[in-house]
């Protein structure tokens, strides 16, 4: 199917993408899976690539999770925190990898424990459009960098994560009725493939579906 849309920082997009789901099991017993892939070129000369997935084993004895992307962007850049002045903005151009695949093993009907892979690497930063190299050479991006010793030709957060998972709902597409809870942890660890710092995180999901 096409894709038409519009938006500031990236002005109108177009492209095409695509959806399909399946079965790799039983359809009485086995989730449907799902895989959505799309392309989209922007006014803004930005480039998406995007490929995710939920994928579901025979008996759902195994669940396989996806969000994989590829960017050709630029973004506003502001400094950070409270006292920081929303006129001193930045556009920086960037090119942003994404990895993220978690597997799960189903311990009872509709609870799975998994691992976790992510990785996310910004990359050939730059000054976007109408941006000077003194405006460059003063920007947010850069002294943030500079002051926690970040490289400047890429940065990488990488690194495992834990995951609990409970579902119940009938299907993961268009959901009308069950419980989806959901907790992880994820370490990030400085030097891991590449890894620029290290840095945690815990967060937890739910949510119910009413028809």
């Amino acid at each position: 199917t096409p894709i038409i849309g519009a938006k500031p920082s990236a002005g109108a997009i177009f492209g095409m993408g695509g959806n399909v789901a399946f079965f790799r099991g039983e359809p009485q017993t086995t989730h449907m899976s799902s895989l959505v892939v799309s392309a989209t070129y922007s006014t803004k000369h930005q480039t998406t690539i995007l490929g995710r997935f939920i994928m579901f084993g025979n008996a759902d004895a195994w669940r396989l999770d996806g969000d994989n992307r590829a960017q050709w962007a630029s973004q506003n850049t502001y400094g950070l925190g409270t006292t920081a002045d929303s006129v001193d903005v930045t556009n920086a151009k960037f090119t942003f990898f994404r990895i993220h695949n978690t597997g799960y093993r189903r311990l009872k009907p509709g609870l799975f424990a998994g691992l976790g892979l992510h990785l996310d690497s910004h990359e050939d930063f730059g000054p976007g459009d109408d941006v000077t190299d003194d405006q460059w050479a003063d920007s947010p991006f850069l002294d943030y960098s500079a002051e926690h010793g970040l490289p400047l030709d890429r940065q990488i957060s990488a690194g495992p994560s834990l995951n609990l998972l409970f579902d119940t709902r009938d299907n993961t597409i268009d959901a009308r009725r069950g419980w989806m809870a959901s907790a992880s942890y994820r370490g990030l660890v400085k030097n891991f493939l590449g890894g620029s710092s290290g840095w945690q995180m815990v967060r937890f999901e739910n949510g119910t579906y009413k028809p």
